[in-house]
Parts: structure tokens; C-alpha cells; sequence
């Protein structure tokens, strides 16, 4: 791709990341452009969810959820490969890759002949992997590759700083339902602040309930639920 294309497709990662505080639609915007700037037709992000697992983020059709699905059921793939190591994984016929034994048959049986997956990291820290499906077997290049990797690894900046914007923003937002909830307990029962986030705190802890939600359900029903128990 010359060059003037790639500084072209930067610019557009980088309106991405302040063009919204939202992760889902921030993703959908990165995979639209990874497909048009590297001619695949399906694609999508595999990304890291608490304590290791995967999920698949923004695929461009269900087929591709059902693809990376059979990889994190299996333990192999390139999509996890690429995102658990710092490489790009290139196949150019999936039912006959030796790598991906079981996966790629099953793939290929989905519509998919090849596929490139680039790691999504930036500074050390490390989203998950960019995955390129073609309904055809072809042959990546090495501009393919290099391309790849140079798309991902803005991708991920663009990414990682719109989550970080979100849960900024979630955490004030979470604050401030968390003190009017508050506020509602200490007038309805003569309590302090200490004492109010207290009770807060600890039917959050008995019930396995995230705070906000506590707090939210205090707010919406002008009470804890154990009270009216």
C-alpha cells in the first residue's frame, strides 16, 4: 500500500479515538477500516476478558464470532497465537494448515480459505489480535504483513484510549449515583456519610452486588431491599 494510503489510515485511526467514549463502537469503526485498508472481506477483534478468557469484539458477521468461537473451544488458532505472542500469524489455505490441525478444517467448512492475524499491543501492554478472514485462499505478501502490523498497532492506541476515557468516565458517573444513594440513606435514617456508604458496602458484599447497582437500586426504589425484608 503506498504510503501516502497508510498516513491516510493513521489519520482516520487517530479520529477514531476521540470521536467517541464508547469501546463497542470505537471497535466497530477499527474493523470497518482494517477491511477496506486490507482487502478482506470478514474480519474482526479478539480480545482479552478477565482472568484470560477471549471474546470476540465488533466481527463484521456472525460467521467470524463462530470462527474465533472454535478457537478458544479448541486452544488453537492464529487469533489467540497472535494475541498471546508478539507475532503476526499469516495462513493462506486454512483446511490444509498443519499448524491449525483441527481448527482450520472447521474453518474452512465456515467459508473462510485464509486469514492474517496481527497482535494488537502498544507500550507493553497487550488488547488481544486483529483478525483478517478472506473467503478465499490467496497469498499474503510481505507489504501485507507489514501493513498489518503498522494498521493493529494503532488500532490497539486507538482502542486502549477510548477504554481508558470509558472507564473514566464510568467511575465518575459511578461516584455520583454511589453519593446520591447516599445521600437517600442518610436523610431516610438519620445516618452519616461513613455510615451510609457503610450499609452500601456491606449489602454489596452479602448480596455479590457491584456497589453501582446497589446504589442504583437504592435510587430507584428509595430503599435497600433487605429493608423492606
Amino acid at each position: 500500500m503506498p504510503d501516502a494510503s497508510i498516513l491516510e489510515t493513521l489519520r482516520e485511526l487517530a479520529a477514531l479515538s476521540v470521536a467517541d467514549d464508547d469501546v463497542h463502537e470505537t471497535a466497530e469503526g477499527v474493523v470497518a477500516l482494517a477491511c477496506e485498508t486490507l482487502d478482506c472481506q470478514f474480519a474482526g477483534l479478539t480480545v482479552f476478558r478477565a482472568g484470560g478468557s477471549f471474546e470476540t469484539l465488533a466481527p463484521t458477521h456472525d460467521v467470524v464470532t463462530q470462527a474465533d468461537q472454535l478457537q478458544y473451544e479448541f486452544g488453537e488458532g492464529p487469533c489467540i497465537e497472535a494475541a498471546w505472542e508478539d507475532d503476526t500469524f499469516l495462513s493462506n489455505d486454512l483446511a490444509s494448515d498443519p499448524r491449525w490441525a483441527v481448527w482450520g478444517p472447521k474453518a474452512a467448512t465456515l467459508g473462510f480459505g485464509s486469514l492474517l492475524a496481527a497482535r494488537l499491543s502498544i507500550g507493553g501492554k497487550t488488547l488481544g489480535a486483529l483478525n483478517l478472514y478472506s473467503s478465499a485462499t490467496r497469498e499474503y505478501s510481505a507489504d501485507d504483513r507489514a501493513t498489518a502490523v503498522i494498521f493493529a498497532t494503532h488500532a490497539a492506541a486507538t482502542i486502549m484510549s477510548v477504554r481508558e476515557r470509558q472507564n473514566l468516565k464510568d467511575a465518575v458517573e459511578g461516584r455520583t449515583v454511589i453519593g446520591q444513594a447516599q445521600g437517600m440513606l442518610m436523610e431516610r435514617f438519620d445516618l452519616d456519610a461513613d455510615r451510609a456508604f457503610s450499609v452500601l458496602r456491606r449489602f454489596s458484599q452479602t448480596e455479590n452486588v457491584k456497589l453501582r447497582q446497589v446504589a442504583e437500586l437504592v435510587i430507584a426504589n428509595g430503599n435497600l431491599p433487605e429493608a423492606d425484608r
